[in-house]
């Protein structure tokens, strides 16, 4: 190399070095108009300053990848999560408190109180809200009309969805099920058994965070789905029913082909609605609850800070980006994990979305509650999944089923805590 040309590259060199940035990485299991929603922001985000580049990794699998990563030692700067597992992640020492991030510039007071306390474990917050999905029955109105019911008016009550149930149930001239009036869940793959003690009063731990499976009101809950499986005819006809259920998210969905006349869903059920059968005359409201206090169950996506995360002040100046109002309005959701208040102030910044307004509304007028926070919620949630399968399909009683779900649990609980 030639004398002259040495000085020339060593300039090149620091010249690189003094405006190369910090690669903060986010990983996301979102593909989609998710993934087009963060990615955009990352990209403005890299275009109005030059101290951090956010790259977004899209992954597959993301809880055993980012395990992974943690275990290597090389995890995301940011993670992708959702409310339930925010007590697992810290029970596990995977994810760090965020208790700062209001020095980065986010405004915790823009969010909903609901959704920040459903973040937050043991007196610190972990994450910062990203988008909200709310729960409830979806009814198609034209097959209540055919049924002589109230196209409009939906069931209120416990006693009355029962009712509805029974009238909107059609048999064939074999006798087997033509049309179900309520599914609740019966596809193993969507199915929400966690939700139902809430609507009955109980909870499924106490305020100690011990196991509560098969506290009174849980069972009280399981009893009525077993009686609704009951009012529909014997275990060999509802697997036959079921048996012919298509893929969720396609034509054959079992609401969207009109088999099923009353749904339990979040509201992502309008898009394939939209995508599928836009000409279903179909309508949302609250699951009725014992105490005909109206009340959704809601699951909020968040981004966490991995423990061992290499850029942690990049991180939460993204976060500060993203939290924006004007930003967070830009995913495609019904309903924001922003107050109302904000919503309406940056309206002009949020991006079209059908029937906004509707779920809006539903949202504004219900008590809002989210799955249980327990270091064993996974395990929790598939000993449920068994038990409230176990009971649709009339294989077991509700006492036996969530006395199981108990021992289970607790005993996984009382492990991890030694």
């Amino acid at each position: 190399m030639s004398r002259k040309l040495f000085p020339v590259l060593l300039i090149l060199f620091l010249f690189s070095m003094a405006f190369s940035r910090t690669v903060v990485t986010f990983m996301t299991q979102w593909t989609g108009p998710e993934y087009q929603v963060i990615a955009s922001m990352a990209e403005k985000f890299n275009s109005i300053q030059d101290e951090y580049e956010v790259k977004i990794l899209s992954v597959s699998n993301i809880a055993e990848k980012f395990l992974t990563s943690l275990a290597a030692g090389n995890p995301p700067d940011i993670l992708h999560a959702n409310d339930q597992y925010v007590a697992p992640l810290v029970a596990m020492g995977a994810i760090e408190p965020i208790n700062d991030i209001e020095k980065y510039g986010v405004n915790l007071d823009e969010y909903r109180k609901e959704a920040l306390e459903a973040i937050k474990y043991k007196g610190d917050l972990y994450g910062v809200p990203i988008k909200l999905d709310i729960f409830g029955i979806f009814w198609n109105k034209d097959l209540f009309k055919k049924a002589g019911l109230d196209p409009d008016n939906p069931p209120t009550s416990l006693n009355e969805l029962m009712e509805y149930a029974k009238k909107l149930t059609e048999y064939d001239q074999n006798g087997d099920i033509k049309t179900l009036g309520f599914d609740p869940g019966y596809n193993d793959k969507w199915t929400w058994p966690h939700v139902w003690p809430y609507y009955f009063g109980g909870s499924l731990i106490d305020k100690d965070g011990k196991i509560t499976a098969n506290a009174p009101e849980c069972v009280e809950a399981y009893k009525w789905f077993q009686k609704l499986s009951e009012l529909y005819g014997t275990k060999d006809m509802l697997e036959k029913f079921v048996g012919g259920y298509g893929p969720y998210w396609s034509a054959s969905n079992q609401f969207v082909s009109e088999r099923v006349v009353i749904t339990f869903s979040g509201d992502w059920l309008a898009k394939i609605i939209d995508l599928y059968n836009p000409e279903m005359n179909w309508g949302f409201a609250p699951f009725p609850s014992k105490d005909e206090k109206p009340r959704a169950y809601t699951e909020i996506d968040i981004a966490v800070i991995p423990k061992g995360a290499k850029h942690v002040d990049g991180a939460k100046k993204f976060l500060a980006f993203v939290s924006k109002p004007e930003n967070t309005l830009k995913f495609l959701v019904p309903v924001s994990v922003l107050k109302e208040d904000y919503v309406n102030k940056y309206r002009d910044a949020m991006i079209s979305f059908p029937h906004r307004d509707l779920f809006q509304k539903i949202a504004g007028g219900v008590r809002l509650f989210f799955a249980p926070a327990t270091p064993v919620w996974q395990e929790y949630l598939t000993h449920l999944t068994t038990a409230f399968l176990d009971v649709l399909f009339l294989r077991t009683t509700p006492i036996d089923a969530l006395n199981d779900v108990q021992k289970k649990v607790s005993k996984a609980l009382k492990m991890m805590s030694m």
